[in-house]
């Protein structure tokens, strides 16, 4: 039995829109096949198939990021807050 079927319009970056559909290639399915796969866990698990948060920076990453905090203090373009004493 065949399903009824729709087009669909959304909305995605450029980029990440490539490099969906060269994973997609890569493992040899359509990307039209990934979202489905994707859509049925979503409905499945009644949300996300996976753990959603926000990614923890590693030990570079976090010292780059406050080195790039500090001469921005150092410069004076920070904004004054009350976490930062002027």
């Amino acid at each position: 039995m065949a399903s009824d079927t729709i087009a669909v319009t959304r909305r995605f970056d450029k980029n990440l829109l490539i490099e969906f559909d060269s994973t997609a290639d890569a493992i040899g399915i359509s990307p039209t096949s990934a979202m489905t796969v994707f859509m049925k866990q979503f409905v499945a698990h009644r949300g996300f198939p996976f753990e959603v948060k926000v990614p923890v920076p590693t030990k570079d990453e976090y010292i780059r990021e406050m080195d790039e905090i500090f001469a921005e203090m150092r410069a004076g373009k920070a904004e004054a807050h009350e976490l930062i004493e002027v």
